[in-house]
């Protein structure tokens, strides 16, 4: 009795002391973080944080925004992922209320002569605790556990998500900035060679048709650089929205250019198995179904109580004594929750070899964009600019020699300029593609 008097007592100081810290299931997210990105991402929870990222994003603001700093920005800055931060607070929470026994009950009768008056007659008084509660503490936690556990998974999946989606923004202005500068050059050039065909055509050295057509892709080459002027504003809002920022700012840094060689596909597929975060916290759905089973099958005896009473009558007698209370599972046996339960585990299951195909499916795809990507980058590079520049010199150098017509040399340079401008467009393409793979892998590319 002296026993259970003692750990009771130590189970009650124990609940007492019982906080919500999730720093330590934080630091995986910023695991996550640090292992895909190379940063750890702030939890901004207290005023001393709110002025270290206000400094952060100044001084990033100050100096430019490099494709590094986008990704820092969104993950100590972006409003959405601290929200989700916020839920690896509500899940620590749910663990804490899970390893906490219910409250004990404590009942008191008071009885009075009902017309004669005097003082106390009689007195009862009850104090019970569930024991039915105390069998449940150890699923219930483990559940609460493998819940929290793919909270913190799903969480760094949506921070990742942002930074992923922060570096093709950064991708799609620089690019797009780059690309207004070589279509502006096309636009003027295409106009130039439109008002140098009129002087040609004065002297019947052209034809209408050909005046119609250069009229045309004049026009077109300036809607051109009017749509990538929108693209890069649009790139640019979404960006700032991503970073967390209101006011002006520019990117800076260098614009990534190299191709990264791209993995085997068999090897890809296993690493992107091992590292999808869609696929661990999957499994750790699982493993919340597996617990959840347990916990109801425990739940068959539902409110069973045991404690103790006190009683003292109208001729002054006292009595302690144990009591216990019990709603006998005559109807209710729980037999529906544990069907359910089981339900669970089975979709659980069934929903971890989802998300094992999603991944290999997005592997695969992402590898087929890049090595696409990949292939017409270099198709452009090498096999269309270089050929495009030779025309051009060699148009330049008859032009000169007024062996040629400089509309035939404007003609040559302006499809070069047009050659460049695809290439440009296909380098981000490529570009692009390389940082969705790195998101569907799970980790980072090498460079060799």
């Amino acid at each position: 009795m002296y026993r259970a008097l003692v750990l009771f007592c130590l189970l009650i100081v124990t609940a007492g002391c019982a906080k919500v810290q999730p720093e330590t299931d934080f630091g995986k997210v910023s695991d996550i973080a640090q292992a895909r990105h190379d940063m750890r991402p702030v939890w901004v929870q207290t005023p001393a944080d709110e002025a270290f990222v206000k400094s952060e994003v100044q001084a990033i603001l100050a100096r430019g925004v490099t494709m590094q700093d986008a990704v820092r920005l969104t993950l100590i800055n972006n409003p959405g992922v601290q929200a989700r931060f916020e839920e690896i607070g509500v899940g620590k929470a749910e663990l804490v209320q899970a390893r906490l026994p219910r409250n004990p009950s404590v009942a008191a009768l008071f009885g009075f002569p009902l017309f004669s008056g005097g003082p106390l007659a009689s007195l009862a008084a009850q104090a019970m605790v569930s024991v039915s509660d105390l069998a449940e503490i150890k699923d219930r936690t483990a559940k609460a556990q493998a819940e929290l556990e793919r909270e913190v998974l799903t969480v760094g999946r949506d921070a990742m998500i942002a930074a992923r989606d922060a570096k093709l923004a950064w991708l799609e202005l620089a690019y797009a900035k780059r690309s207004v500068v070589l279509s502006s050059d096309v636009a003027a050039q295409a106009q130039k060679l439109t008002v140098a065909s009129k002087q040609y055509r004065s002297f019947g050295l052209t034809d209408e048709g050909r005046m119609a057509a250069l009229e045309a892709s004049s026009a077109k080459a300036l809607l051109e650089v009017a749509e990538l002027k929108a693209r890069a504003a649009i790139a640019k809002a979404r960006l700032a929205r991503l970073m967390g920022v209101s006011g002006p700012f520019d990117i800076t840094g260098p614009v990534p250019e190299k191709a990264l060689p791209l993995p085997d596909p068999a090897k890809a597929v296993e690493y992107a198995l091992a590292n999808n975060l869609n696929v661990q916290a999957a499994a750790y759905l699982i493993q919340a179904a597996r617990s959840g089973k347990e916990l109801e099958k425990v739940r068959w005896l539902k409110d069973f109580e045991v404690g103790a009473g006190y009683d003292y009558d109208v001729e002054g007698n006292r009595t302690l004594g144990p009591g216990a209370s019990l709603k006998l599972p005559l109807f209710d046996q729980n037999q529906a929750q544990r069907a359910k339960a089981t339900y669970r585990v089975r979709q659980a299951e069934r929903l971890h070899q989802e998300a094992q195909a999603e991944a290999r499916e997005d592997v695969q795809r992402a590898l087929e964009d890049a090595t696409l990507a990949k292939q017409l980058a270099d198709g452009l590079g090498s096999g269309v600019i270089p050929p495009a520049e030779r025309a051009a010199a060699w148009a330049g150098k008859y032009a000169q020699a007024m062996q040629l017509s400089d509309l035939d040399a404007l003609t040559a340079k302006l499809e070069l300029l047009h050659a460049r401008l695809k290439h440009d467009q296909a380098l981000m393409q490529e570009q692009a593609a390389l940082v969705r793979l790195e998101y569907t892998l799970g980790g980072p590319l090498k460079a060799e």
